[in-house]
């Protein structure tokens, strides 16, 4: 095996533990759910995603708030759709 495939697996890794953490920096986060760092430091600005700041400058994050963030707003499948209209049309009632 060369060096750059070691480099490549090592760093591979080095990107799984994140997930292992509960508290992470920006950069950590970023590599953790694979967004820009400015991308997320606008977020925090506008208060979007869940932050702390307990000195007031450097930003960390709780990865389980973090995944219920992400999580939100479920797009439903079609599946789901067409389940809950016929969950409405069998309940409406007949004329």
């Amino acid at each position: 095996m060369d060096i750059k495939k070691l480099e490549e697996g090592i760093e591979r890794l080095e990107k799984g533990m994140f997930g292992l953490k509960r508290i992470m920096t920006l950069p950590e986060l970023a590599a953790y759910i694979g967004m820009s760092e400015s991308y997320i430091h606008k977020l925090t600005s506008r208060n979007v995603i869940p932050h702390y700041q307990p000195l007031g400058k450097t930003i960390y994050f709780d990865r389980y708030e973090i995944d219920e963030w992400i999580l939100k707003n479920r797009v439903s499948t079609k599946e789901d759709i067409v389940r809950k209209a016929n969950s409405l049309i069998l309940r409406r009632p007949r004329s």
